[in-house]
């Protein structure tokens, strides 16, 4: 954890097909925000080693001279191993981001459960092929990551966990540029219609993490971070624009620094264009 990054949920792509107008080939969302973005969802698919060495070797191959994206994807194709030319059609020369809703059910078997996790991409526009991860902890404590191939409109997952499991979170690390749509439950089912609302984490107290869910009451700018006593901002869980709705985000139990943090009273704080709502929170070993 510990990436602060700024989602851009709007709409155009990286690819710039028109080159007289300066204000375009500068954007700030399609040029910079996006495109950083982009990077981080493609080191993860790479892996840190063979997404450096691809960056160095462009860098080697390239100085002095031009290239165009084409040369970036045969670089990093080369290193990795890995037919990449889905990821840039969706992020390079696409628009927009998956909306994953959320569901699953869980049943003994095999000595264990079975969790059946269904992701539906409720966009409109296009389809997104993704690697997703998949954390599930247990009643004992325990968690199991999981990374599931995801590529059509609707596509279900069985994995299997040797306990009974907690609701899964998907994409823990916040790695990929989306939004996630959860089940509302009761709670925010009765919650005052437009209003900004943050939930107690679960599970609470957390031994490796946690997931916070809250809903915002439209667009807006967001920024989902943990605090320990003092106030000190150890963690950045979400920073940027998110839809409208209930988004659910997880701890990986990692401070920005990569360590596991002391046990303790921590505070989750989220900020929504400047209006703050603060949850408890126990750490234990």
């Amino acid at each position: 954890m510990g990436r602060v990054l700024t989602r851009y949920l709007g709409s155009g792509t990286i690819y710039v097909p028109e080159l007289s107008s300066v204000g375009r080939i500068f954007s700030s969302d399609l040029s910079y925000r996006k495109p950083a973005w982009v990077l981080h969802m493609l080191r993860h698919i790479m892996g840190d080693a063979a997404f450096l060495t691809a960056l160095k070797t462009y860098q080697q191959q390239y100085r002095g001279s031009s290239a165009v994206t084409e040369d970036l994807q045969h670089v990093c194709e080369t290193v990795s191993g890995m037919p990449l030319g889905w990821f840039f059609q969706e992020w390079i020369y696409g628009e927009y981001y998956p909306q994953y809703q959320v569901s699953w059910t869980s049943a003994p078997a095999g000595g264990g459960y079975d969790l059946a996790l269904q992701l539906h991409q409720s966009q409109s526009w296009q389809i997104f092929k993704m690697p997703v991860d998949v954390r599930i902890q247990v009643n004992t404590g325990a968690t199991y990551d999981f990374v599931v191939q995801d590529s059509l409109a609707t596509q279900s997952f069985v994995l299997h966990v040797p306990d009974a499991p907690t609701p899964p979170v998907v994409d823990p690390g916040n790695w990929i540029l989306r939004a996630l749509i959860y089940p509302t439950d009761v709670a925010f089912d009765r919650a005052t219609p437009g209003a900004l609302e943050l939930r107690a984490p679960s599970p609470d107290p957390a031994r490796a993490g946690t997931r916070v869910t809250f809903a915002t009451p439209r667009e807006g700018r967001v920024s989902l971070a943990l605090l320990d006593a003092a106030g000190r901002r150890i963690a950045t869980l979400s920073h940027g624009l998110l839809p409208a709705g209930v988004h659910i985000v997880g701890w990986d139990g990692r401070t920005a620094a990569g360590e596991t943090p002391r046990s303790g009273v921590y505070w989750v704080l989220l900020d929504f264009e400047g209006v703050r709502l603060t949850r408890k929170l126990l750490v234990l070993p």
